[in-house]
């Protein structure tokens, strides 16, 4: 710790001199009056500013030290420095496909994920900078390279998810493009895995940036409908021909009248 205005010290020197004034000999003025009955409880206080006694300090002093004491402390400006931590170059990938609306997470993954998100952007240190990539249809970047956490979390809240499913591969690309030539940049991916990331995005392609995972939701079997499309039979107009693609995500097999 250090002191900032050291010079402030000086005022300890009011402390002595209220000392010498609880010392200094009484001078009482002399009265006539008719009776010493009623100065009798005087007579006690009188002695204690006598010479060579021991003096009597009443609870008013010691407020007064703690007071001039706080004063001297107040002006003297005691400070403590630390080292602050640097800032970076964050950025967000934020998966807004169909699968992170699953529940299996209260109240779904995609809640779940933007609130790992918002304690990230919440613990960044101040100078750092930070961009969201939602991870949706088509990756889109709502805020970029802003310092403003207030602004970041807004979007954060704003983001949705979708209903489609996406190449992560694009939003991670373009997350690395972001980040490339960025001081202490570095990308955080906030899904639920349930993906095929190309081999060329693999983390030791990323490097020397970090890549920082943050998976949400549990391994758990699930049935999806991943594509769907209807035309009209060319046979017959009146007739609507639907195709649909059902995907199994899990280790076990399942049977057409489970899907």
């Amino acid at each position: 710790m250090t002191l900032l205005a050291p010079l402030g010290l000086a005022l300890g020197l009011a402390l002595p001199i209220l000392v010498v004034f609880y010392l200094l000999k009484v001078q009482p003025l002399s009265r006539e009056v008719g009776s010493t009955y009623l100065w009798e409880r005087l007579l006690p206080d009188l002695a204690a500013h006598q010479p060579w006694q021991k003096p009597r300090f009443p609870p008013l002093f010691f407020l007064q030290a703690v007071f001039l004491l706080a004063l001297v402390l107040a002006a003297s400006r005691p400070a403590t420095f630390v080292m602050a931590e640097e800032g970076v170059a964050v950025v967000l990938v934020l998966d807004a496909t169909a699968s992170m609306s699953a529940a299996d997470e209260q109240p779904s993954r995609f809640v779940r994920a933007r609130d790992l998100a918002r304690a990230t952007v919440a613990a960044l240190p101040d100078g750092s900078t930070a961009t969201l990539i939602v991870a949706g249809a088509r990756a889109s970047i709502p805020v970029a390279e802003t310092s403003d956490r207030a602004t970041m979390l807004a979007a954060l809240d704003a983001a949705r998810p979708q209903d489609a499913a996406s190449d992560l591969g694009d939003a991670l690309r373009l997350a690395a493009a972001v980040a490339r030539n960025r001081p202490r940049g570095r990308i955080e991916v906030f899904t639920d895995g349930a993906f095929d990331l190309p081999a060329e995005l693999r983390e030791a392609s990323l490097a020397p940036m970090p890549l920082v995972w943050h998976t949400v939701g549990q391994a758990v079997p699930n049935r999806a409908i991943t594509a769907f499309s209807a035309r009209a039979d060319p046979q017959d107009l009146r007739r609507q021909q639907v195709f649909l693609r059902v995907q199994q995500f899990g280790d076990e097999p399942a049977g057409a009248g489970e899907a």
